[in-house]
């Protein structure tokens, strides 16, 4: 007991020190806590007295119905939010290897050092759990509603229940304790000697075990996917369909998993399309792409999360939509539930993307500095930072088309099976717009980091980085 005081007191007075250390994390937790307050104010609402009266004003309304939207929607959430927290408290925990270090000199074992990271991204995670939610009760009835719109339910006054709120604090603490484990364990790593010698060697990330569940991932895939090219006529359209979804998330899974060969070969791919010697801003920027493979692939991990599951889902849809144009009906498809479906995770994606490369703008100002040294513009500096951010979000929007194409080519299938006319095609405007604001966003980042490098005299701007 004695020991877990100390552990978080030390954790404590870490945050006290420095709580910007925790920036990244804090606003994708933030972001997380903002989609889910909606969902459990509306399960308060559900299992509530307000669910009692929908059940006298409607015989045949069903609460389970309800519960497993907004389950779906949580998981949508929490599933992503987990897989980004982890990869931005890993990058947190490689920028401060010094601190971590000073812990181990003091007397605190691998493990107590794992204990303290756990205790510093959970505090700041109730904490931006806090502002979120807060931020997201004057939006309550704009969001809740149009979950109560998917539910087959209107015109329903939304209150601010203190019960969700504290659910969603706990949802939400739970969350940032299960996004810790990753970063935990990188700091459990940490090793005296290398990191003050600042030859810190970068993971192998467990290339092995990654390597075999990206194969697994993708035969499921491919096993889930075949049931629905294999649908024959007469065949459930909701079998099919979740056959789709099932192969669609399992290809994105398997994508994820194999990210640290996939996007490098893709970027190289990518840069070799347009010759290098187009422009020198060009050039610089495929060069610092090769050059940091695993930072180029941490930062478009999210990214390329978002993007794939925007796909996943306008790929079914937007093939759904035109094969009942097609046929000559009038029906309009309820699209509110996979909007509150696609959103939570896009935005958390193109979030983490952000604050990835916030992480890294310390050394991006210095890689921009260089180029100043050798001899480049400033011009020349500021194009290589878009043409980075360029090249990223062009490596995401390939991958993401060809699961659009793909998931549409399955759904035209299954509903080619139930007498619907449908074509594979593209969707693309959900998708373009998810694409663009990743851009976007790394932009931003690499622009900044830019500027900065442009002011002054690059050298001793190198020399304080």
């Amino acid at each position: 007991m004695r020991r877990m005081r100390s552990l978080l007191s030390l954790s404590r007075r870490e945050l006290r020190s420095d709580p910007w250390s925790m920036l990244g994390p804090g606003i994708v937790v933030a972001t997380t806590a903002a989609f889910l307050h909606p969902c459990m104010t509306f399960l308060s609402m559900t299992i509530g007295s307000q669910g009692e009266a929908w059940r006298a004003a409607h015989p045949d309304y069903a609460v389970a119905d309800d519960v497993a939207l907004a389950c779906m929607v949580m998981s949508f959430t929490v599933v992503p939010a987990i897989v980004v927290l982890g990869g931005l408290g890993a990058g947190t925990v490689g920028n401060m290897a010094g601190r971590i270090v000073q812990w181990r000199l003091a007397g605190a074992s691998p493990r107590q050092s794992g204990g303290v990271v756990i205790g510093m991204l959970s505090a700041s995670a109730l904490a931006a759990g806090a502002l979120g939610t807060a931020a997201s009760i004057p939006l309550l009835p704009a969001t809740v509603g149009m979950i109560l719109e998917a539910a087959g339910l209107s015109g329903i006054d939304v209150p601010v229940d203190p019960a969700a709120m504290g659910a969603t604090l706990g949802a939400v603490f739970l969350t940032g304790a299960l996004g810790a484990v990753r970063p935990a364990v990188a700091a459990s790593r940490v090793l005296p000697g290398p990191t003050l010698r600042e030859a810190v060697p970068e993971p192998g990330g467990h290339r092995r075990t990654r390597a075999a569940l990206a194969l697994a991932l993708a035969a499921g895939a491919v096993s889930t996917g075949s049931s629905a090219f294999a649908a024959k006529p007469g065949a459930a359209i909701d079998s099919a369909f979740n056959a789709i979804l099932g192969s669609g998330v399992l290809a994105v899974g398997a994508v994820a998993a194999g990210a640290p060969w996939v996007f490098p070969r893709v970027n190289a791919l990518l840069g070799r399309a347009v010759p290098a010697t187009a422009s020198p801003a060009w050039f610089a920027a495929c060069r610092q792409s090769s050059a940091y493979p695993k930072r180029t692939t941490r930062a478009a991990l999210p990214f390329f999360a978002g993007a794939g599951v925007a796909g996943l889902f306008t790929g079914m849809i937007g093939t759904w939509q035109r094969a009942i144009d097609a046929s000559g009906q009038a029906e309009r498809l309820n699209t509110v539930d996979t909007v509150i479906c696609l959103t939570p995770p896009v935005a958390i994606g193109l979030v983490g993307t952000a604050c990835q490369m916030l992480l890294s703008r310390r050394q991006r100002i210095a890689d921009f500095a260089s180029l100043r040294v050798a001899g480049a513009s400033r011009r020349t500096v500021l194009g290589a930072a878009v043409g980075e951010a360029a090249l990223t979000s062009a490596t995401v929007f390939l991958l993401s088309t060809g699961f659009t194409l793909l998931v549409s080519t399955m759904t035209a299938r299954a509903l080619s099976a139930t007498g619907l006319p449908a074509e594979g095609s593209l969707v693309w405007p959900p998708l373009a717009a998810v694409v663009a604001g990743g851009f976007a966003a790394a932009a931003a980042v690499n622009v900044s980091a830019a500027l900065r490098a442009n002011r002054g005299n690059p050298r001793g701007l190198l020399a304080r980085e």
